[in-house]
């Protein structure tokens, strides 16, 4: 009992890596005495690359920085038998324990030994996590709008909701859903946007709306692996979700496929707000491609590359559009009182019931509300909106018809996904992929129709590459770097056709001349128009927010005794580009408020309210992130395993190089005490005494990590762990923090009873980058935090308990928070 008690202490174990796995066991002969010395071999089914090792003096052999896969493992010794254990299923970041028996014989026999002792219980870990491989992957339904991909498993893992609200990734305009780029979960009640996304072990987490900066295809994943909780110290800047994903590496033989999915309205259920008398709207959604991968030097070198396309096009569905009926676009108003209970009297004032009487601007009544009769002319700019404005439909209302309007949508995706393989030697693996993601398009205003498309697009990239090198059976070193780049850009609606200037508006400043990529010119798009009670003429702002990320990490893991260590360091760069001004043609609202009927302030062009925003610099905005952990896994008896480790991550604030950015500061002093009567005021950043960042970052975000697991008998498992994580980035702060708007908007907000005909008082700010912007501008930013604060973090813990039914079933209960 004591050589055995001595040999389960003295197992080594070199812990899971981000993107590879361990096998290890320990190698006995029939009496079930250990075996050391005995020659242990190691080989990928699939490359047929092989790792051959020696047991230790316990009897103990470590194979490890192996790829995801399917193994064979082999064990021999002089006197013995060989024994084999094969198609051992090997996921990322796991560490089966396949035991070997010897049996007595002539080392030309061979012993086939069935590999259920390589537990599905995590009996040495005590993260919560859930894996799914690329059977999993391509045999579970996973097609939904946003196309056939591994970001739609998340919600299947327990804890991860869908954000409400949300959509999920959009088709077009860079993948962009409502609540970004697949940043939109929440994990046991954390915050959105706050996971950590780790491709082939490189982040690609881009720092403007958390997520990834890619979607791989489904057939281009080999794994798919979420951490929930309790990870190890290697793990951070998330607030709770991690999600891995290892793309497919080639093998020794050449495999490919070809796919093609497909939906359309004849397979689709009938839209809500469809007439079932009528044809459904049309619909197509044809998703095709194809992989191929095998090798270039058998045993040595491979490759593996895929394609996936997708087209989508088809009419929006919704409710039915509010228009002006033929009454009211001639000016006559008149039902308003006389469809209310009123009557007009022989002057034509309106009263009695509920009858309204209407006013022209300078409050006079208009006899029997016929603007025909005001002396104050109709809005020459409301005119020739009305003449665009849909006419028809069927009547629903006082002056109002419904109509059904179906404007189209387009949308194309183009998705590469190379990736080469090099095992140089059994001690050194490389590799390198790179993975592209282009979409781009359209969809129209109801009201402009083909005149009113608004144009967006995406361009996405993200490339890794790593180096392995095996020092020996106990000491292994891995480098990674990652490049990700998110470029998003989105145009008014009618850019490039329709401008403000069309329908009569001036005042407007040129809205594309300092934007790179697109096109100067007169015809920026349509402006904003609300009145109460019909649909908009919509306005979609403007986007154009290129982002990206660099990565480098190196961990080194040694095994000494009982003890499993691991140590490392991360630094990622982030860099954001901005320009965002969402009113840049204007947004006008009609309520009422000037003539008593918002339709009637309408064709006197005198608004409630209205906007027009200039973003006069272009926002870059830089940070470098660094962290440094140290995780030992010690086995304290044969059947408990404490997880322990430090992390230390450090956050520089971003840095504006161009002065586009500002915040709201209640008093400078405020911390310091100095000034208790100081005036609230805002800080452009970089101006004057004003520092060129948004927080003043902390040297203090330690993240402790600790847990246990507890195998008391055979198939049961209790496991306990606690954590502490910082998130990353998201927008231009740290997550969490309420951190000012990506950009400084100047402008002028247009107040009540201002008509639209006479030229705007829009004031334009200096267009230089280095000026600072004039105090007497209308200054526009979301949110205000104070410098000094300690960065957001979050607490996770759990309790689980495990059991195994047979060989491959496992239930698991706990409480996780």
């Amino acid at each position: 009992m004591s050589s055995l008690f001595f040999v389960l202490v003295c197992a080594p174990n070199l812990g899971a890596q981000q993107f590879y796995g361990t096998i290890t066991g320990t190698v006995t002969d029939p009496s079930g005495a250990v075996v050391p010395n005995a020659t242990v071999k190691v080989t990928n089914v699939d490359t047929n690359v092989t790792s051959t090792l020696k047991t230790n003096r316990a009897g103990v052999y470590v194979a490890s920085s192996l790829i995801v896969g399917t193994y064979r493992v082999e064990a021999e010794a002089a006197g013995f038998k060989k024994a084999v254990a094969d198609r051992i299923t090997l996921e990322v970041g796991a560490t089966p324990k396949v035991d070997l028996s010897l049996a007595v014989g002539r080392t030309t026999e061979v012993v086939e030994v069935t590999a259920a002792n390589a537990a599905i219980l995590q009996t040495e870990q005590t993260d919560l996590g859930q894996t799914m491989d690329t059977s999993r992957l391509q045999e579970l339904p996973t097609f939904s709008n946003a196309g056939r991909r591994p970001y739609n498993f998340l919600t299947l893992a327990a804890g991860v909701t869908q954000q409400t609200g949300c959509t999920g990734a959009g088709t077009g305009g860079g993948g962009l859903g409502s609540c970004g780029n697949d940043g939109n979960v929440r994990i046991s009640g954390s915050r959105p946007r706050t996971d950590d996304n780790i491709l082939d072990g490189a982040s690609i987490t881009p720092p403007v709306f958390g997520g990834q900066d890619v979607q791989p295809s489904v057939d281009a994943i080999q794994e798919f692996r979420i951490e929930q909780n309790s990870m190890s110290a290697e793990y951070g800047k998330a607030g709770g979700l991690i999600v891995i994903q290892v793309s497919k590496s080639g093998t020794n033989q050449f495999h490919g496929s070809a796919y093609e999915y497909n939906r359309n309205e004849n397979w689709d259920a009938r839209n809500y707000f469809e007439d079932p008398k009528v044809r459904k709207s049309p619909y197509n959604y044809n998703e095709f491609g194809g992989t191929i991968g095998g090798p270039i030097i058998k045993g040595k070198l491979f490759f593996f590359t895929d394609y996936e396309g997708i087209r989508q096009h088809g009419d929006t569905v919704g409710p039915n559009t509010l228009v002006p009926n033929s009454l009211f676009r001639s000016g006559d108003l008149g039902t308003l009182c006389t469809d209310n209970g009123g009557t007009f009297d022989a002057s034509g004032i309106c009263s009695g019931g509920n009858g309204q009487q209407i006013h022209d601007p300078n409050m006079n009544p208009i006899p029997f509300n016929n603007v025909a009769n005001a002396t104050t002319p109709v809005s020459l700019v409301s005119q020739a909106f009305l003449a665009i404005w849909p006419n028809g439909g069927s009547a629903i209302g006082i002056g109002t018809n419904s109509m059904t309007i179906n404007p189209p949508f387009s949308n194309t995706t183009n998705r590469f996904n190379p990736r080469v393989d090099l095992n140089f030697s059994q001690a050194d693996h490389l590799f390198t992929a790179f993975h592209t993601d282009y979409s781009s398009g359209f969809n129209y205003d109801i009201i402009l129709g083909p005149e009113g498309k608004s144009i967006s697009r995406g361009s996405n990239y993200a490339g890794t590459a790593g180096w392995t090198h095996t020092f020996t059976s106990t000491t292994l070193n891995e480098f990674r770097f990652g490049w990700g780049h998110h470029k998003g850009d989105r145009m008014p609606f009618g850019v490039g056709s329709v401008s403000p200037s069309a329908f009569g508006i001036s005042g407007i400043p040129n809205c594309l001349s300092s934007v790179p990529d697109t096109k100067s010119g007169a015809a920026c798009g349509t402006p904003g128009v609300a009145v109460n009670g019909y649909a908009d003429f919509l306005n979609s702002g403007m986007l154009y927010e290129p982002a990206t990320t660099l990565h480098f990490s190196d961990t080194l893991s040694k095994s000494v005794g009982r003890h499993s260590l691991k140590m490392g360091g991360q630094a990622d760069h982030y860099s954001i580009d901005n320009y965002q001004p969402n009113d840049v043609v204007g947004n006008f609202h009609f309520t009422g408020s000037v003539t008593g009927n918002a339709f009637s302030d309408f064709l006197f062009g005198v608004m409630n309210k209205g906007s027009v925003q200039v973003q006069p610099k272009f926002v870059s905005s830089r940070a470098w992130s660094y962290s440094l952990f140290l995780q030992d896994d010690i086995k304290l008896t044969p059947k408990l395993t404490l997880n322990a480790g430090l992390r230390w991550q450090y956050d520089q604030s971003f840095r504006e190089l161009h002065h586009g950015d500002a915040f709201f500061d209640p008093c400078a002093t405020l911390y310091s005490g100095r000034d208790p009567s100081c005036v609230p005021h805002w800080e452009q950043f970089g101006v004057g005494n004003t520092p060129d960042t948004t927080l003043d970052p902390s040297k203090h975000q330690f993240e402790p990590r600790i847990g246990l697991a507890w195998n008391p008998i055979g198939g049961f498992v209790v496991r306990a762990g606690y954590g502490i994580m910082h998130p990353g980035y998201v927008g231009h702060g740290r997550a969490g923090d309420g951190q000012p708007g990506p950009n400084l908007l100047l402008g002028s907000s247009l107040g009540k009873g201002t008509p639209w005909d006479s030229p705007l008082p829009v004031s334009v700010p200096p267009s230089d980058t280095t000026a600072p912007i004039p105090v007497n501008f209308l200054v526009s930013f979301s949110s205000w935090a104070p410098r000094k604060q300690y960065p957001t973090y979050t607490q996770l813990w759990n309790l689980t308990v495990q059991k195994q039914f047979g060989r491959d079933t496992t239930a698991q209960i706990g409480y996780v928070g």
